[in-house]
């Protein structure tokens, strides 16, 4: 039984994979590299061509080294050392071990050129990949423009018509309810132009939070009275419940602005003729630190399960309120705002029976100082106070459904 050792010694490559069991000069593959023939040393203490150390004259008394070939070239070289019985390398040895090594050249090059087929099968996956992943890029782009040019069109249609009414003088009666109309079109559009310069600038990572320290329940009260108006439009009653009447925390206001004012706006938009909508203030403390909790509930006609798993997806709207008016976008910007507030949001609805979101957010000075998020100076936020019925005593009235 002979001792094998394989040394790979590639042209295009400088190192090898394989230790030596044996360090001996390697002058001696270099022979065998530089004149591309075996080399037979019957005893390396009497052979003066190699300059080997004692301790290694010592171990070795007999090597065999001859080329792997492939195509008419050396990929490698394979190294015998020491017969077991101590003899000497023969002829015979060189020319079984040059049988060997054109099978082990074969089997080299078949392990390259199956790594290759790998290789080469991987980058096919991943081109088409690639290729499904551009045609889904294109699809969503297509999407996006698409419904961008109907919500763009829809306000600017509104304004121009009025507009060209006026200038023709084919008005019909008084002037300023068509100023209103176009007026709260090109709100409308503003709005919109705004929500998506806001979802813009979150993804690009440019939007921060600016905290101060408020009393929320003042805020809330004041958003909720600027839609006083708009749900009388429809009898919708809005109710604001806290257990605290003055609360101070540490939030945003233009994020926690934006927030209430999508889900009211939503909350009277899609609710039916005589409906409520009821918002819920609740201190909580979460892992040490103090959350509000903000729940804007409505008895409209709910939503499936289907419509509550993509309704913070931009664009989104379901078909069974397509008659409603509505961009799709409020909501996604909402679910970024949440979570920029360091944050979550949920949903929860009922067919028939209506839906509510529930926000909670951090409100505590030293979570925010962890977070490494700047306290701003102290400057009590203003509530414009319209008839709101606020009431003394939450009512924790959708524990059931979450």
């Amino acid at each position: 039984m002979n001792k094998i050792r394989s040394e790979t010694f590639l042209r295009k490559e400088a190192y090898s994979t394989l230790k030596p069991h044996y360090h001996i000069n390697t002058s001696i593959s270099g022979w065998v590299l530089k004149n591309e023939e075996s080399l037979l040393i019957k005893n390396l203490s009497k052979d003066n061509r190699f300059n080997a150390t004692e301790e290694e004259q010592k171990d070795i008394k007999s090597i065999l080294c001859t080329p792997i070939w492939f195509e008419g070239k050396i990929i490698g070289i394979l190294t015998m050392v020491n017969k077991k019985d101590k003899t000497e390398f023969t002829e015979g040895d060189s020319t079984l071990l040059s049988i060997i090594s054109i099978q082990t050249g074969q089997l080299i090059k078949n392990s390259q050129l199956q790594q290759e087929y790998f290789q080469k099968t991987k980058e096919a996956e991943l081109s088409r990949w690639e290729s499904e992943k551009l045609k889904e890029l294109d699809t969503v782009k297509t999407n996006f423009f698409t419904n961008l040019s109907h919500e763009f069109r829809t306000p600017l249609t509104l304004i121009l018509g009025p507009l060209e009414k006026l200038l023709d003088g084919k008005a019909k009666g008084n002037p300023s309810s068509q100023y209103q109309l176009m007026h709260n079109h090109a709100s409308r559009l503003l709005q919109l132009v705004n929500q998506l310069l806001d979802l813009s600038s979150i993804e690009a990572g440019k939007m921060k939070l600016e905290i101060g320290k408020y009393d929320v329940v003042c805020f809330i009260k004041g958003i909720t009275s600027s839609f006083q108006h708009f749900s009388e439009e429809k009898n919708i009653s809005i109710n604001l419940s806290s257990k605290s009447e003055k609360l101070d925390a540490c939030f945003d206001r233009d994020k926690l602005q934006k927030i209430i004012s999508n889900l009211l706006s939503n909350a009277i938009k899609f609710n039916k003729e005589s409906g409520f909508v009821n918002i819920i203030l609740t201190e909580k403390k979460i892992k040490g630190y103090s959350y509000l909790q903000i729940e804007v509930e409505d008895n409209g006609p709910g939503m499936n399960s289907e419509v509550q798993k993509n309704i913070f997806d931009r664009f989104y709207k379901s078909q069974s309120l397509s008659t409603v008016e509505g961009s799709g976008i409020g909501l996604a910007l909402v679910k970024e705002l949440v979570e920029l507030h360091f944050g979550e949001v949920e949903v929860k609805s009922v067919l028939g029976k209506g839906t509510t979101f529930r926000i909670t957010i951090p409100v505590d000075e030293a979570f925010y100082e962890k977070k490494n998020v700047a306290i701003q100076k102290t400057i009590q936020a203003e509530a414009r106070v319209r008839p709101v019925v606020i009431s003394s005593e939450a009512e924790d009235v959708r524990d059931e459904v979450f």
